[in-house]
């Protein structure tokens, strides 16, 4: 039986991964932490919600590149197993009260996003591997603005691969 990704199953994993960490997530935002992890590109037309500090895992462009992980063998109908290498957005934002409180609570947050993820690069979260491997490839700074306050944060782009058949 042929086995693709699912993506959604896979953002979910990382959102469970995210939320297990009491020192990142508190869903009253206690001290600091973020308030919400969510699966999916923000709503809004300017690209950030109204929660902070707030998680957003999405699709990245491109989002995924398949080629062959093998050499076929056995019977012409057997599928060689397919290498996926993709790609997600974690977006990490929060408000502006002070630029350089700001950038010390985003600092803070991007470590432990990574050092998180890191811990559990193939996303196991206590049960099976999810994937073969993941790592941070790129982070990005943004500044925004929505209803005339700022908006600052991260995009971490995270690279994960898995071998299917």
């Amino acid at each position: 039986m042929v086995t693709e990704l699912d993506h959604d199953a896979i953002k979910e994993q990382i959102k469970a991964i995210l939320e297990g960490n009491a020192t990142l997530y508190d869903v009253t935002g206690a001290n600091d932490k973020i308030r919400q992890v969510n699966v999916g590109h923000p709503d809004n037309p300017k690209g950030l919600e109204r929660v902070f500090p707030t998680i957003y895992i999405t699709n990245s462009n491109p989002l995924e590149r398949i080629t062959i992980a093998g050499s076929m063998t056995g019977s012409s109908e057997s599928l060689a197993p397919l290498q996926h290498t993709f790609r997600y957005k974690i977006i990490v934002q929060a408000e502006s009260k002070g630029s350089r409180d700001t950038e010390e609570k985003l600092d803070d947050f991007q470590k432990l996003i990574l050092e998180t993820l890191e811990a559990d690069h193939q996303l196991k979260n206590g049960g099976s591997p999810v994937v073969d491997g993941s790592r941070p490839e790129t982070v990005e700074l943004f500044k925004n603005e929505l209803n005339g306050k700022p908006i600052q944060g991260r995009i971490i782009t995270y690279l994960l691969t898995k071998v299917t058949i």
